[in-house]
């Protein structure tokens, strides 16, 4: 037996009857109430504790690789790197000051970011390729007999890359976008077409990385089609991943916020058990 305790009030004080209010009257302010509950304030909450997570951890990244950038990076680069913290600051800053943002705004701010993200995203697969000094330095019969079995690459570091020929241009596209694919549908509450839709973006993303790699290096045009068909069904893959744990995660939400429900009343907590029941702060 479940004892339902509204909050504000006493064990000793009567809670308001729907009963006693006009027909009509009483089950409209008893189905906005739920609804405010389960389809809005709970949803609002989440995106904002969500989104301020997220755009903390996004800002203290952006700082580490803005301090390590100023020994390494070159200045247009570095440069890149400040705006993009500066820009992740605003919405950090407002998520953590105002705690009753509206959904409208928190969608806005949501937008940003992923805009912010998509612009990481781009930065870091192109400045992976400025660092590197890739195979079209060879000759081209070096090359033609390299793309056979391997493409090498030299990093500022020393360090040598060797992938087949087919996904050496692709790999670290393919890392970059399936991650931000994933991490995104997890941590950001959406219903399933708006994550379609930006998870279809993200698959476009990656194939356009690998199209301007191929651009900015002629000779990797010539294993240009195995490097698209190889981002396109593994960045694809994530997506689907990513849409599918999206999807599940918004109807278990749902489920649990239902559950909670019970006629007008929300339940917040347990205060108490005992023998007859369980006491809920409603």
């Amino acid at each position: 037996m479940r004892f339902i305790l509204p909050a504000g009030r006493s064990k000793s004080s009567s809670a308001p009857s729907v009963a006693s209010l006009p027909p009509g009257l009483g089950s409209g302010l008893a189905s906005g109430s739920a609804h405010e509950t389960r389809g809005t304030r709970e949803l609002r909450d989440l995106l904002h504790l969500r989104l301020r997570s997220l755009t903390s951890i996004a800002l203290l990244l952006l700082t580490g690789l803005a301090l390590f950038g100023l020994r390494v990076m070159p200045a247009p680069q570095l440069i890149g790197v400040l705006v993009l913290l500066a820009l992740m600051l605003l919405p950090t800053v407002l998520l953590w000051l105002k705690r009753d943002l509206s959904m409208r705004t928190l969608r806005r701010i949501d937008l940003g970011v992923l805009l912010l993200g998509f612009l990481m995203g781009f930065a870091s697969c192109l400045g992976r390729v400025f660092y590197a000094q890739s195979v079209a330095m060879l000759p081209d019969q070096a090359f033609h007999g390299l793309t056979a079995r391997g493409i090498w690459y030299y990093f500022a570091d020393g360090s040598i890359y060797i992938k087949h020929g087919s996904t050496a241009a692709c790999n670290h596209i393919v890392l970059n976008w399936g991650l931000f694919a994933v991490g995104y549908s997890v941590a950001i509450p959406n219903t399933w077409r708006r994550s379609a839709i930006i998870m279809a973006f993200v698959t476009l993303s990656a194939l356009l990385c690998v199209g301007i790699d191929a651009y900015l290096h002629p000779k990797l045009r010539q294993v240009l089609v195995p490097s698209l068909f190889n981002t396109s069904y593994i960045v694809g893959g994530f997506a689907a991943i990513g849409l599918y744990g999206s999807h599940k995660l918004e109807v278990l939400r749902s489920a649990a916020s239902e559950a909670r429900q019970v006629g007008q009343y929300s339940l917040k907590r347990v205060l108490g058990r005992g023998g007859m029941g369980e006491v809920y702060l409603a």
